[in-house]
């Protein structure tokens, strides 16, 4: 009864400071005379609090994934699709699309250039997904066309960033 006692002392100074949740639990015999104790609260909670994190954390967690899909040339002027999706469990907030096209000159004054443009797709639901089309056309005194890259950005936490960014061959 005494080790009960401690016991129970011990889970009360740790709700009072945050570290087990202050839930009514529950004591249930068992035929060998031990006792099982249970609770009402939930198994998987939102997520834990990282320190110096967002804060708690969806217990399913947005993940938006970039994937290169194809290129196409003709006549100087190339396009790249890229698809967008979020494969996590959870909304993402706020995506957006950064895209950089590169021409290079490989030699001489031209050199390589880049540019840079944003698409805004905004919230996406799990699972949703949606495709997008770079391009870029032949201009005179600058160097062809080379190759893109897409990369995600989103205002939800991310739960695999290192997905976010997928670049052409």
């Amino acid at each position: 009864m005494m080790t009960l006692k401690a016991a129970q002392s011990a889970l009360v100074a740790l709700a009072a400071i945050g570290i087990v949740a202050a839930t009514p639990t529950y004591a249930a015999g068992l035929d060998n005379g031990t006792a099982a104790v249970y609770s009402n609260q939930p198994q998987y909670p939102t997520g834990p609090t990282i320190p110096g994190g967002p804060g708690n954390l969806p217990a399913l967690a947005p993940d938006v994934k970039v994937t290169y899909v194809s290129k196409t040339s003709n006549n100087g002027s190339m396009t790249w699709t890229y698809t967008v999706a979020n494969i996590g469990g959870s909304t993402a907030k706020g995506v957006k699309l950064e895209e950089v096209v590169v021409r290079n000159g490989f030699s001489g004054s031209n050199g390589i250039t880049t540019t840079t443009s944003w698409e805004t797709i905004g919230d996406m639901t799990a699972g949703a997904s949606k495709t997008f089309v770079l391009s870029c056309a032949p201009k005179w005194g600058e160097p062809p066309c080379y190759s893109s890259s897409a990369r995600a950005h989103s205002t939800s936490y991310d739960s695999n960033s290192g997905n976010d960014w997928a670049v052409s061959p």
